[in-house]
């Protein structure tokens, strides 16, 4: 029987009790003959204490437990203690008492602590489980000094070594460092080829680093070794799951399962694979079975939340999500989540709510920020918005999801009309991921809310590239063609997004641009099949109205007034319907209903110019001059470059024989619009009253010569120029005579 080893304990004064339990959890070890424990209360009076231990008991220990505190951690004695076993390659362990900064101790925080999770002792609820844990870590150890220091045991030297640097390699693997873990099994790889537990490690250290091929083999190797561990299938169908090789997923945690009919991971991971292949009911079951099992498994309701939320049963995603919350209270990933789950109810301040719990849990919570920033967006709060897209674009995230990133905080800047930041950010999205449809798809949205609609386009033609079934990317495109007066291939994109799928929105489209070309019959169809659709108001309404504007373009008053008046009834403050309808009354000469739906125009809209301008017209056909010139008046205050207002002001003051201040309306008129001819004749008319014969003949030939048929332009006023001289007492000239009389048969 080999001797005990020699245990020595480092501890700090102040942490005598904690000494004191350590050696009281150590008791059955030190009867049972493994360990001989020494410590500094054992000196006996008049004992040299340096001499004692840096002489004496610590050179010949074999094993320094290290009680690590922030006290011991600050003693200048724990650490010469530390220090002389480094040097007389003392084995250490350090035993983490009470939380400090042990991991930031170099040399420290490269050794196998215990509780091997870091977790301190007196954290631990309670404190006696983790006493526990750190003995049990404490017996193995000694386990493996005991058979390296027995000739008789039959382990040989490689393979003691190989059990010590794989036990570092799993320290160095719960503390995420992963380089050093994977050499470090590589290592004992080499000193015993046929451990599969440390194939196992490797390839989970592997799946970290994202190396998911290397995982696999590593796992592969490990089953061949070890054919009937559950565990090792579940691991591999892991990484097939990273993958997205759901079939050979789910083959391997079949298998699992037969090993271990109760192995709940495996469950879990199996409906995984089932909701990424899109069969939830197979999910579903895996995850029952899961809870069944087990009951405080917070996965498995997490995981099942996620398929009710992918269902949009969202009330049950949110009792799932609280329940696994109430298992794990810091579950980050639960409460970012359910967050989602609020955001699709619309629910965005308890959103928010949740995201903040979050990022307390995990600070460097990018999907949380992400989101939260999503929240932010849909309430309008832009600014907060694109704080928190910084912040997860600071985080460095792979440049799939910092595409995604990058297209959000682009839109927070769109809606806040920044469009040279919402450009420069679509532009990054694209950098990170070239082939993403949906960035040049926003891309093209702002170029043509700034009017670059030949950019838009050559955007919206990529998006369709990469995404051949992009709808809005058609809509939209269609829409830019509008706007360059391109119609026929508006409608070639407004019917392909048709094909796609039919929606009200394209057949509406559809409809205005035939209603642009002419071509009213077919627009009426189009708008017949919107309307079939069904869509939400004011949508509805609108199409109602635009439908209205097609009857009167061809003429069909009667089913103009009609659609008016269903659009009015869906929207009772439609000013625009108001203003169809009333002009549909002027030109039946209904003035009275005319003037009356102009006025309820101008009642809900008070800006609306064509209102008031539709207004003139109707009081100047009744004889109102006055009310008409106040209205065209009121026209020119909203836009004092509307040529058309000054010529029918001018036709107002000429019907009151105010024939200056026409003439002033008529010069206004042709110096913004030199191309309307009328007006040269009205204006020579005008003339004529004043008697400037010149002026008159000028502006009569000029508008002859522009095709206006003066003489019939004249008589609309006068049965004849004889007419004229005995209405106003003016003589005209012979010249300006024979130009306004009919030829001679």
């Amino acid at each position: 029987m080999n001797k005990p080893l020699k245990v020595f304990i480092t501890y700090a004064r102040t942490d005598k009790e904690a000494k004191d339990k350590l050696i009281r959890s150590l008791a059955v070890m030190t009867r049972s003959g493994l360990i001989d424990i020494w410590h500094d209360t054992e000196m006996l009076g008049g004992d040299r204490w340096q001499q004692e231990i840096f002489s004496t008991h610590l050179p010949n220990s074999d094993l320094l437990l290290y009680l690590v505190s922030i006290d011991s951690l600050a003693s200048e004695n724990c650490y010469e203690e530390f220090e002389v076993a480094l040097e007389k390659k003392i084995r250490v362990i350090p035993i983490i008492f009470s939380d400090c900064d042990w991991k930031s101790d170099q040399q420290l925080s490269d050794f196998q602590v215990f509780p091997d999770d870091g977790t301190p002792i007196n954290e631990w609820d309670p404190e006696d489980k983790g006493w526990r844990k750190a003995v049990e870590g404490i017996r193995k150890t000694v386990d493996v000094m005991l058979a390296q220091s027995d000739p008789a045991s039959g382990v040989s030297e490689e393979e003691l070594e190989a059990e010590t640097v794989f036990q570092h390699g799993n320290f160095l693997l719960k503390w995420k460092k992963i380089d050093l873990a994977i050499a470090a099994y590589s290592d004992v790889i080499e000193l015993n080829s046929g451990n599969a537990f440390v194939y196992n490690n490797r390839g989970i250290a592997y799946m970290i680093k994202g190396e998911v091929d290397k995982a696999i083999a590593d796992h592969s190797k490990a089953i061949d070794l070890k054919p009937d561990l559950a565990g090792m299938y579940n691991n591999r169908g892991v990484a097939y799951l990273r993958k997205n090789e759901s079939e050979l997923a789910i083959e391997d945690f079949g298998t699992a399962i037969k090993l271990n009919p109760k192995y709940v991971s495996a469950y879990i991971n199996r409906g995984a694979a089932y909701a990424n292949k899109g069969e939830f009911n197979k999910s579903m079951a895996d995850y029952n079975k899961a809870i069944q099992i087990d009951h405080g498994d917070a996965l498995a309701y997490y995981n099942r939340g996620s398929v009710y939320k992918r269902r949009n049963q969202f009330d049950k995603a949110i009792k799932d999500y609280n329940k696994a919350i109430q298992l794990k209270p810091n579950y980050a990933d639960a409460y970012c989540n359910r967050g989602s789950v609020y955001i699709d109810k619309g629910e965005f301040d308890i959103a928010i709510a949740d995201y903040n719990r979050a990022i307390e849990h995990k600070h460097d919570f990018t999907e949380a920020y992400y989101n939260r920033g999503n929240a932010y967006n849909a309430k309008s709060e832009h600014d907060r918005a694109i704080e928190d897209y910084n912040k997860a674009i600071q985080l460095k995230p792979e440049p799939t999801k910092l595409a995604i990133i990058y297209i959000n905080r682009g839109n927070a800047y769109a809606d806040k009309g920044e469009l040279d930041p919402a450009i420069a950010d679509f532009t990054k999205a694209i950098h990170h991921n070239p082939n993403f449809a949906e960035a040049y798809y926003n891309r093209g949205n702002a170029y043509i809310t700034i009017g670059e609609q030949d950019r838009a386009i050559e955007d919206y033609n990529r998006a369709i590239r990469y995404n051949p079934y992009y709808i809005r990317a058609y809509s939209n495109r269609g829409n830019a063609y509008v706007d360059k007066g391109e119609l026929d291939p508006a409608i070639e994109d407004y019917s392909k997004a048709i094909q796609l799928k039919p929606d009200f929105a394209d057949y509406y489209n559809r409809g205005n641009a035939y209603a642009n070309k002419g071509e009213y019959d077919l627009a009426i169809e189009d708008y017949n099949k919107a309307i079939e659709l069904k869509p939400e108001l004011p949508e509805l309404a609108i199409i109602y109205n635009r439908r209205g504007n097609a009857y009167a373009d061809k003429g069909e008053l009667d089913p103009a007034i009609e659609d008016y008046s269903k659009a009015i009834q869906l929207k009772s403050d439609f000013a625009e319907a108001y203003y169809s309808r009333g002009a549909a009354y002027y030109h039946k000469s209904d003035f009275g209903h005319a003037l009356k739906d102009l006025t309820e125009a101008v009642q809900f809209k008070a800006d609306y110019l064509m209102a008031y301008h539709g207004r003139g017209m109707v009081y100047l056909a009744m004889g109102d001059f006055e009310n008409a010139i106040k209205n065209y008046t009121k026209v020119l205050e909203l836009n004092s470059n509307y040529a058309e207002a000054y010529g029918n002001r001018g036709v107002a003051h000429m019907a009151k024989g105010d024939f200056e201040n026409a003439i002033k309306d008529y010069n206004k008129t042709i110096q913004l619009k030199p191309e309307l001819a009328h007006v040269y004749c009205n204006r020579g008319e005008a003339w004529l009253h004043l008697q400037e014969w010149e002026k008159a003949k000028s502006d009569l030939i000029t508008a002859k010569d522009m095709g206006v048929n003066i003489i019939a332009s004249f008589n609309n006023d006068y049965a004849s120029v004889a007419d004229f001289e005995q209405k106003t007492g003016i003589q005209l000239p012979e010249d300006i005579a024979a130009l306004l009389t009919p030829p001679q048969p």
